[in-house]
């Protein structure tokens, strides 16, 4: 458990375990990327620059 933590998980389950514990770890596990899909954006007026699509404009 410790090594899986160290190499970078967020969570486990131990067997034997029942299937709506699982469901709703995945459902977690779910909500949790999908607020991560987030636009990182700058926009002063003159630059626009989109992090997460790695875009830029010079806004003249």
């Amino acid at each position: 458990m410790l090594k899986g933590y160290e190499l970078g998980a967020e969570d486990y389950i131990t067997k034997p375990f029942h299937v709506s514990v699982f469901l709703k770890k995945v459902e977690v596990l779910l909500r949790k990327t999908s607020t991560k899909n987030i636009e990182h954006i700058y926009n002063d007026g003159n630059l626009f620059l989109n992090f997460t699509k790695r875009t830029a404009m010079l806004l003249l």
